[in-house]
């Protein structure tokens, strides 16, 4: 594998990030050479000014801004450690963080020092420099700031992952290990020089960074960056395809949801993209084959984990077999007897930060606990659901994911479902589904129809006790299923 030295320099004239134009600004195309550059100034900024050394640990609370580049990859540079931050959680998150991590600073973007104006350690924050202040840093050592050769412990990361309970945990992730998995990745992915992505996922998820600022560099592609998704952002997306000439989408399945409801409001052609890669969350069969014919692209989907890299992927040019895809063999895959999906991933993930005893918690003998269960099957890997999520009925285990799998075969205008278990007074779990139809759709005696249905297709002890209709289903930053919402609709 290039080191990322190499790779600034092949890559150099190559356009790698566009900012699209607003109404107070025009666009801002940077090629390698121009990330390379300031990324040097930066660390120049970060040691001389800050004291930032080899090991340190840095909190970016910028949001999806050219700042949080320059910044992640001057952090790599001095063999610092970036821990993104979400910048919609609160000043409580801040110090939670903080606590957790001991950062030796945290650089906050100027427009949001007022909203995380933590008292408790005002000595560790600074005011993010702008776009425009950084372009005028003129520090005479930055040319001795370059990419170096990393050991194989060196972090490039920590991420804190929000779970469904608990406190989010920092997962460490090494350099080496995980720009060796990126490479493999990519080519599966169908990465090349000519690859433009649309970049809508904040940074502090694993999706985002890696994508865009792991990936991207190992093929020469380029990503035009955008705030990370809002539903405002729907109405604008296509325009941003077609002015940037942009042919790939990184997306969870909650996106591609907002983008169907898009195209059945508008009846119109929309521009057309080669790949979208869609992770984090299940995908459902329906969804993905609707997305594909509107759109007519393909998909390619990954499983995997922040701690578990890409497991599998889904080769766009294959018929979809409701599978997540063949086995990528960036990790050792194996499924218990009780059917739960182990990895062996010690050589990119370094263990959650300060919490040996959850570290220790999440491996069997060297194995990575993924909490998922499934099968393989000549080389593909079939999900069954969350260990977690199994619903237990009269003694009988019954998967979430095989209820919805036929609620959405109900008909064609189920946007999503979500099966979810919950115990009664007597101890026993009742099942609950929550469906999403397109707008307009609901109809009198819907609910028997689909109860009906579901005796045609599924065993009487795994039909839904409760049937609920929402506008959309809850979900965490992660794009994952907010399970914990959905209970306390449940009366």
């Amino acid at each position: 594998m290039d080191s990322l030295y190499s790779l600034f320099k092949k890559f150099s004239e190559k356009t790698f990030i566009i900012i699209p134009a607003n109404k107070n600004n025009n666009n801002i195309i940077l090629t390698y050479k121009d990330i390379d550059n300031i990324s040097s100034q930066i660390s120049s900024y970060l040691t001389n000014q800050l004291n930032i050394n080899k090991g340190d640990r840095v909190v970016l609370c910028i949001g999806n801004k050219l700042e949080y580049i320059f910044f992640y990859y001057g952090l790599l540079k001095l063999r610092a450690v970036p821990i993104p931050f979400d910048i919609n959680l609160t000043k409580d998150d801040l110090f939670y963080i903080q606590q957790e991590s001991s950062p030796k600073k945290i650089i906050i973007r100027n427009d949001l020092i007022e909203k995380y104006d933590v008292v408790d350690f005002k000595d560790k924050i600074v005011e993010c420099p702008t776009y425009d202040q950084i372009l005028n840093f003129n520090f005479t050592d930055a040319n001795n700031f370059v990419f170096q050769d990393m050991d194989d412990e060196d972090l490039c990361i920590i991420l804190f992952t929000a779970g469904s309970t608990g406190k989010p945990k920092g997962v460490q992730l090494k350099f080496n290990g995980w720009f060796e998995g990126a490479e493999k990745y990519g080519k599966l992915a169908m990465y090349n020089e000519d690859t433009r992505l649309l970049q809508i996922m904040p940074f502090y998820h694993a999706d985002a960074w890696f994508s865009s600022l792991v990936v991207a560099p190992l093929f020469g592609s380029s990503t035009v960056l955008l705030e990370s998704f809002k539903i405002e952002l729907i109405s604008k997306f296509w325009n941003y395809v077609e002015n940037y000439n942009v042919n790939y989408l990184v997306v969870v399945p909650s996106i591609m949801t907002s983008l169907l409801l898009l195209a059945l409001r508008h009846n119109k052609p929309f521009p057309k993209v080669d790949y979208v890669k869609c992770s984090s969350a299940v995908l459902l069969p329906d969804v993905r084959k609707n997305f594909e014919d509107v759109f007519k692209t393909k998909i390619i989907e990954v499983y995997g984990s922040t701690e578990g890299h890409a497991i599998t992927i889904f080769p766009p040019n294959e018929q979809y077999n409701s599978s997540v895809g063949k086995l990528t063999g960036i990790s050792e895959v194996r499924i218990t007897t009780e059917g739960e999906i182990q990895i062996k991933n010690q050589k990119w993930f370094a263990g959650y930060l300060n919490r040996k005893d959850l570290t220790e918690q999440a491996f069997d003998n060297g194995w990575f606990r993924t909490g998922d269960v499934g099968e393989i099957r000549d080389g593909y890997l079939f999900l069954k659901g969350r260990k977690d999520d199994l619903i237990i009925k009269n003694g009988k285990n019954i998967s979430p994911k095989e209820v919805d799998d036929v609620l959405i075969k109900f008909s064609n205008d189920i946007l999503e479902s979500a099966t979810l278990g919950k115990f009664d007074k007597d101890g026993n779990q009742q099942i609950f589904s929550f469906i999403v139809f397109k707008e307009g759709y609901i109809k009198n005696n819907i609910k028997t129809e689909i109860i009906s249905f579901c005796r045609n297709h599924l065993a009487e002890y795994k039909i839904p006790d409760q049937i609920f209709f929402l506008e959309a289903i809850p979900k965490l930053a992660s794009g994952k299923v907010d399970r914990n919402k959905l209970k306390d609709l449940i009366i």
